[in-house]
């Protein structure tokens, strides 16, 4: 999660004429570094793309599970702040990514950045703490509830 929030802020750093290329590059190698090691160390979970695209938000009525429903039931959510930032920098991701959804690479596109906007706010109405950490290891999960997972045909 801190990882994706910080991200906001490198179109600024690459935005600033003072900072020579070569600093914005270094910038983000070393964020690259530390969000690798982040991912190694929390044991974190592949990435399940059909997990994503199949996946069907808690509430769809009257635009909720949209963008500006998202961000209405974020603002709502009684925490310090930590869901509403994570919300901003997917759809921040979701923005700086338009432009490469034709690339190969590209494994994030369309529809599936306001899927995770959904599946951000659902998690943290759900059960059990608010945050689930260390979540690679079976002891993260402990005090969760297995939600149900959809059959694929």
């Amino acid at each position: 999660m801190h990882s994706v929030n910080c991200s906001i802020f490198y179109p600024t750093f690459n935005a600033q004429k003072w900072l020579s290329e070569a600093n914005k590059i270094r910038l983000l190698k070393f964020k690259a570094y530390v969000d690798l090691a982040g991912y190694a160390s929390r044991r974190s979970a592949k990435l399940l793309l059909e997990e994503v695209s199949t996946y069907v938000p808690k509430k769809l009525e009257a635009g909720e599970g949209e963008w500006k429903g998202i961000f209405q039931r974020l603002f709502k959510f009684d925490d310090d702040g930590h869901a509403v930032k994570l919300g901003r920098a997917i759809a921040n991701g979701e923005q700086i990514c338009k432009k490469y959804e034709g690339q190969d690479w590209a494994r994030i596109k369309g529809f599936m950045w306001e899927k995770i906007g959904n599946m951000v706010v659902d998690s943290v109405e759900d059960t059990g703490n608010t945050w689930a950490r260390n979540v690679g290891f079976d002891e993260a999960w402990k005090d969760y509830e297995d939600r149900p997972r959809q059959v694929h045909l």
